[in-house]
Parts: structure tokens; sequence; C-alpha cells
């Protein structure tokens, strides 16, 4: 997960100088969050309890489908949700600092800034 300003500022930075031409960056915030991180994060900050309800695989297709969705598209969807689940995307790179000179924000500063507290 990442924070919208940082990619911001990395797409600022890597069309407004030079030597981004050709790269392929990965871009992360500053720690791999599962969605249970998220909550305890999140409930931290507002003080209320924020839980993260695991929703089974054949529950994300059957509601894909309920509303409407390709059945193609929901089992994608579906086996997506599956992936991300087992942690898929547990990855963090150094590449928001790379480019920008500085560390990618936190969540906690994520919900700070945007009045989460």
């Amino acid at each position: 997960m990442i924070d919208a300003r940082d990619i911001a500022a990395v797409a600022v930075a890597a069309l407004t100088t030079s030597g981004h031409e050709g790269k392929i960056y990965t871009l992360t915030g500053p720690e791999a969050l599962s969605f249970d991180d998220v909550a305890s994060k999140l409930s931290q900050q507002s003080g209320d309890q924020i839980r993260h309800v695991r929703v089974s695989i054949d529950d994300v297709r059957t509601a894909l489908e309920s509303a409407g969705v390709a059945a193609w598209f929901a089992d994608d969807m579906s086996r997506l949700h599956a992936m991300l689940a087992a942690g898929y995307e547990d990855l963090v790179t150094d590449d928001v600092r790379a480019v920008t000179g500085s560390p990618p924000r936190t969540l906690t500063q994520f919900v700070r800034d945007t009045g989460g507290t």
C-alpha cells in the first residue's frame, strides 16, 4: 500500500528530471501491510474498533456475479482476491526514496494527514 501523494511525487520527479528514461519503478509504502494491519492501525488512530472481515473466494465470485459481472471476470477477481490474501503483494522497495529523495509516508502519517484522528 502506498500514499497517493508519494505516487504523485515520483511521477513529478520522473517527468521533470533526467535519468528516468526507460526505467521501471515499483512503488510501495515503507512497510508491507495486511488488511488486518490496516484495520489495527486505523483503529489506533481513530479510537474506533475497525476490523477486517475475511471473505471467501466463493463469496467474492458469487457477489460479483450477482452484481452482473461476467463469470470469467468474477473468477479472475476471486483468484486475485486469494492471491492478495495469501500475501502476493507483500513487497517493499526503496524506489520512492530513490526517485524523490524522501521516504514514503507511513499509513499512520496518511491517516493523520487526512483527518483520521
